[in-house]
């Protein structure tokens, strides 16, 4: 029983290699939303808030993928 859990950790899912990129998106909007709903004082903006909160943490993730990939790229020629 331990094992069968433990693989779950050393083992991708299958059928997800074309999309897992995405699964970004749903993290950051998850994040964005506990994290706004804290520090809010009124939750009238949550929405917009984490919308833009969102945005934000894709856009510097997207970021840090393509400086990450200028570094490898530099370095492996």
């Amino acid at each position: 029983m331990t094992r069968a859990l433990a693989g779950i950790f050393f083992e991708p899912i299958n059928g997800l290699e074309p999309y897992w990129m995405w699964l970004i998106v749903p993290l950051a909007a998850a994040i964005a939303v506990v994290y706004k709903a804290l520090k809010l004082a009124d939750l009238n903006k949550l929405v917009y808030e984490s919308a833009r909160l969102t945005l934000v943490i894709v856009a510097f993730m997207a970021a840090a993928a393509v400086v990450l990939f200028a570094v490898v790229e530099a370095f492996t020629r």
